[in-house]
């Protein structure tokens, strides 16, 4: 730990040199108070907020602005080299589920103006966090199906339905087994 704070100081001191960061008080660390400390979960939750209290208050444009900078504020897993405290494994849960709902709402927005490849991205990006998001599956068939792209939407469920028996040892719900028989033609 004291190693890991020499190397921090090291690094704040190139920023300013006669600035004291980082005091020591019985054996506590902390950043001293006068120090604005901006983290990217910091800024993610707070342009998550923001974006809710937008989308609440009806003020689309402002929402869409939010949601596009906590999507950008979300870099990686939250504390992914610390694999041992509970707390750690619960924070990146929750932070895990809030990223998942701005790719979702942003992925809908883009839809709604008829941007399926952003859509797309977006959808398949929830896929890489979590590929068990049915949900995730069904919109990617939709955004393939108004691209045209049926065989695409066909691959697509036989995805979802290949990990959901694979990983949960489900079958997709009833409202995805009906958008795939209206794709195929059923």
């Amino acid at each position: 730990m004291h190693v890991a704070i020499a190397g921090i100081r090291r690094y704040l001191e190139g920023a300013c040199p006669d600035y004291n960061y980082i005091s020591c008080q019985k054996q506590m660390y902390s950043f001293n108070p006068g120090v604005a400390v901006r983290t990217d979960v910091g800024s993610f939750l707070e342009n998550f907020q923001q974006s809710l209290a937008f989308e609440r208050g009806g003020k689309t444009e402002e929402a869409l602005y939010a949601f596009h900078r906590a999507f950008a504020y979300y870099r990686d897993e939250f504390l992914v080299d610390m694999d041992r405290s509970d707390w750690v494994f619960d924070e990146r849960d929750r932070l895990r589920e809030k990223f998942i709902l701005v790719l979702k709402t942003l992925g809908d927005y883009f839809v709604r103006y008829d941007q399926h490849d952003f859509a797309i991205n977006l959808f398949n990006k929830i896929l890489e966090v979590d590929d068990c998001y049915e949900l995730a599956h069904r919109c990617l068939i939709n955004s393939y199906c108004a691209k045209g792209m049926k065989d695409q939407a066909s691959r697509q469920f036989q995805k979802c339905a290949d990990v959901l028996r694979r990983k949960l040892d489900i079958k997709p719900s009833s409202e995805t087994l009906r958008l795939y028989e209206t794709v195929a033609g059923r």
